[in-house]
């Protein structure tokens, strides 16, 4: 496979990983207050992120190796960068 081709094929996985896991877990805690049993939500929804996340790594590794670090290494920034935004404190902008 192409150097592009792998660069690209990495991107796109990473960005779409990193989506659908962040994405469900926002969507399981929005669901938290209105669950009969969030236990069970939280652990089902963890079992069900986990295994895509994991499946499709494990396809890309099997594709190509670089397409897969290149993935893997925005997967993991983007929970970074979403874990820091989620916890720092805003500013507040005081007028003179």
């Amino acid at each position: 496979m192409p150097m592009t081709s792998e660069l690209l094929l990495g991107l796109l996985a990473g960005a779409a990983l990193s989506a659908v896991s962040l994405g469900g877990l926002a969507l399981t805690v929005r669901m938290l207050p209105r669950s009969s049993h969030p236990g069970l939500l939280v652990v089902a929804s963890f079992a069900v992120r986990a295994t895509i996340v994991v499946a499709a790594f494990v396809l890309l590794a099997r594709e190509s190796l670089p397409a897969f670090a290149i993935g893997f290494g925005l997967f993991v920034s983007a929970r970074f960068v979403t874990v820091w935004l989620g916890t720092r404190t805003p500013t507040t902008v005081t007028g003179e």
